[in-house]
């Protein structure tokens, strides 16, 4: 058999939705949190069985997340 299934695989990719930065309630970083859309799919045997997506505001300093700001 020369075709390969995948099994599980769950690759995911994140897009920042803003420009501009925001301070950080856990570490105080200056304009370290950005608002966050992360894509990822589930996929079983080379057909894809779900797709989530997330928007939620994320610090690239201190991995802080929440649906919201303080």
């Amino acid at each position: 058999m020369t075709g390969s299934f995948t099994l599980v695989k769950t690759p995911g990719k994140k897009i920042s939705l803003e420009q501009h930065g925001h301070t950080c309630p856990k570490c105080k970083s200056m304009e370290s949190v950005r608002l966050t859309r992360s894509e990822r799919r589930w996929i079983l045997f080379n057909k894809c069985i779900s797709s989530i997506n997330r928007v939620r505001y994320e610090c690239s300093s201190c991995n802080w997340k929440n649906e919201q700001l303080p």
